[in-house]
């Protein structure tokens, strides 16, 4: 029997941000147990990788894990591979960042285990031709993707039992390519399934090698795998397997294979990732339909065969379908820029330089990939993963503060730059407390308020909107049937039908982003009920438009001002203007905002008129964070909640957790409506129901005579508490 080579590995992370209870199950549930059993083969070799955010947690809970690791060094049964120490998707950050990720985790893994690493785990697999160059300029011999990668430009499985270069400017890096077969079936089927499959790959080269590197947490912490693959002894099993047939399957390391073959040959591989990335990166209409052609290929017998052709989106078009990881995104590549400026003109004294240093690990850390991106997971979908990555954020902009602003606490500053990328400006307003981004382009919406004593972006939120997968619940796209005969069924193949009827009610899907300053004009008789549910006709043109803006310099502060002339439409189409100033000064927590909308028809008009705000206070269902409202009554509501308040003109919300108060002062009484805004996403549970935000929005009827306008003043002020 012809001889094989496998490398075996596995890859182990945790975002930046997740609780610590989820930390601690997964390494008993998994991390633990995989090397307790490894331990007791030691003829097996295999490759690992840990991320840096993981090897942080796991040195400072428990350091004696890394003891396991040395003395798996030691036996000469592991290769340790580097990667991105805070994981981040490398070809969406800066080249001068993607190299100081990898250095950092390579310096580590080298100082704990006294071993240097030659290779490195690409997050998500996630790769771009020009990684060829800067994957070697960081000390990078070969990394690893799916061989997805090499089916897309035409390679066949049987040609792919080696390891190929790949080439950027002369650059060499050698890539090798990961089984999808037995990633997929590794550890749900059977281990006599992995074996007859390695017995057939054996006969079609003379030295083949099959590589099988993926998630260490479905080793233990997936749904159903902790009593598959331990109780039941799954991996027990494959290991004596892999002994047991040790004549004709060898196990080595990617470095033992380097040092003992040669390449099979030079590729060219495009931009892209493993195959379910494709669909999770296509917009959902197209995901929708990709969705259905993989089906009809299936039924067809086809689908194997033209597999490869299917490459679907790329990982960068989740900033174009998320606008709210795209806000994320450029906020970091902002920070980035500002620390490199600050670099390049060397600081003047010591405490300036530490500064720079901790606000250059802070942008490594919000280059966790985690939350900007939805996938299987929930990733962008859980606020906690992002609201880690803006404390990152906002806390390295607070050290560039000091260093621009020599830790005065006196100033306010003003900055027009084009953050998204759309080709129009947004304008951030600055001072020691708070960051107040507007996007006058877009309804002269206040998208994002960082609270800078707790690193806390009070609008952290997420829009409902549809996802291909939502087409399940509600009945009109059939799951498919890929579950495995044997063995154990795959995260991707979860029944999720029990869940699905009572999630049917919350697939509501907004026409906007969930941000603060939305201008709405509907009828009188609109109900909660029916602005909560998006069953409403808006009889404006003033949501989602344009504003012209101008910026003035005030007495200790500064005003932007937004206008836009538009209609009203109701009986009628009638001239409209809606102004709106907002006024930070340089030593106040708050913003001050002054509307007016004037009547520019030749009549006058009865108004129902809204502003909508949109908070995120990270915990819908906590006595720790409340509403309230200082009419005279002392009852708190959790931000789950809803209901109509009239009577009140100031709204506080209180969080208890962060140590601050957040209240809306309103001069002219509104009735208040406030409801929380709830998504539906997939998860490797099935489907979540997640709190992002509560809506909180003051509306007043107003009777405006032709040519008069009416003003409302509203202030939002940010305290400590204890």
């Amino acid at each position: 029997m012809n001889k094989i080579y496998l490398i075996f590995g596995c890859h182990c992370h945790q975002p930046l941000g997740n609780f610590e209870r989820v930390f601690e199950r997964i390494y008993q549930d998994s991390y633990l147990p995989f090397l307790e059993v490894l331990m007791r083969h030691p003829k097996i070799k295999m490759v690992l990788h840990y991320s840096g955010v993981l090897l942080d947690w796991i040195g400072e809970k428990h350091p004696e894990f890394f003891e396991l690791i040395e003395k798996l060094l030691q036996r000469g049964q592991i290769e340790i591979l580097a990667g991105s120490y805070y994981e981040a998707v490398l070809p969406v950050i800066p080249e001068r960042d993607q190299v100081e990720q990898i250095k950092r985790l390579k310096q580590f893994i080298s100082n704990t285990f006294h071993t240097t690493p030659q290779g490195m785990w690409l997050a998500e697999r996630v790769w771009e031709p020009k990684l060829a160059k800067t994957l070697p300029a960081a000390g990078m011999k070969f990394s690893l993707v799916d061989d997805f990668h090499f089916k897309a430009i035409g390679f066949k499985e049987r040609e792919l039992l080696g390891y190929f270069n790949v080439e950027d400017e002369g650059s060499l890096l050698t890539l090798f390519p990961i089984s999808e077969r037995l990633r997929y079936s590794t550890p749900f089927q059977k281990v006599e399934n992995t074996i007859n499959y390695l017995r057939q790959m054996s006969k079609l080269k003379e030295i083949p090698l099959v590589v099988i590197v993926d998630d260490g947490e479905k080793f233990g912490s997936w749904p159903g795998t902790k009593k598959w693959v331990y109780e039941e002894g799954w991996l027990e099993t494959f290991f004596a397997a892999l002994e047991e047939n040790s004549h004709w399957i060898e196990t080595l390391t990617c470095s033992e294979y380097l040092d003992k073959f040669p390449p099979s040959g030079l590729a060219a591989l495009p931009i892209g990732a493993y195959f379910e990335m494709g669909e999770w990166a296509l917009s959902a209409e197209r995901a929708t339909e990709y969705r259905s052609l993989i089906e009809k290929l299936k039924k067809e017998g086809l689908f194997d065969r033209y597999k490869g052709f299917l490459q679907g989106g790329i990982w960068r078009n989740f900033f174009i379908k998320y606008p709210e990881s795209n806000q994320l995104h450029k906020k970091m590549l902002a920070l980035s820029k500002s620390i490199q400026k600050l670099k390049d003109s060397r600081p003047s004294y010591p405490q300036q330089t530490e500064y720079l240093k901790a606000a250059y690990t802070e942008l490594l850390k919000s280059q966790c990939n985690d939350g900007y991106w939805h996938g299987v997971f929930g990733g962008l979908y859980l606020p906690h993963l992002r609201d880690a990555l803006y404390r990152r954020l906002i806390q390295g902009e607070r050290y560039i503060d000091r260093i621009v602003y020599q830790e005065t606490r006196q100033w306010v500053d003003t900055e027009i730059v084009d953050l998204d990328g759309d080709g129009l400006p947004e304008v951030i307003l600055s001072n020691p407390w708070l960051n107040a981004y507007f996007d006058p382009g877009e309804g002269g919406i206040l998208f994002e308020l960082d609270y800078k004593p707790s690193n806390l972006n009070i609008i952290n939120t997420l829009a409902r909107r549809f996802e291909h997968y939502h087409q399940t619940i509600s009945g009109s796209l059939k799951e498919a049937d890929d579950q495995s005969e044997e063995g154990q069924i795959s995260i991707h193949d979860l029944d999720k039908t029990s869940q699905i009827e009572k999630l049917k009610e919350l697939l509501v899907y907004d026409r906007h982003r969930r941000v603060c300053l939305i201008d709405h004009l509907f009828d009188k008789d609109v109900d909660i009920g029916q602005f909560r549910s998006v069953n409403f006709t808006e009889l404006g043109d003033f949501f989602n438009q344009p504003y012209n803006y101008t910026i003035e310099k005030k007495e200790q502060g500064v005003q932007l001002t937004l206008k836009r002339r538009g209609v009203f439409i109701q009986g009628g189409i009638f001239p409209l203007e809606i102004v709106k100033q907002m006024r930070m000064m340089y030593n106040k927590s708050a913003l001050d905002i002054n509307y007016g909308i004037i009547n520019c028809a030749t009549e006058p008009l009865e108004l129902t008129f809204g502003v909508e705000f949109n908070f995120s206070m990270l915990a819908g269902s906590s006595p720790e964070v409340t509403l309230s409202f200082m009419n005279g009554e002392d009852e708190r509501y959790m931000m789950a909640t809803s209901g109509t308040k009239a009577g009140a003109k100031v709204v506080e919300l209180r969080n208890r957790m962060e140590k601050f108060s957040l209240s809306i002062y309103m001069d002219k009484e509104p009735t208040i409506w406030w409801f929380p805004i709830e998504t539906i996403s997939q998860s490797e549970k099935g489907f979540d129901r997640t709190y992002q935000s509560t809506v909180i929005m003051p509306k007043w009827e107003i009777t405006l005579p032709e040519g008069r306008q009416w003003t409302a003043k509203l202030a939002i002020s940010i305290t400590s508490i204890q």
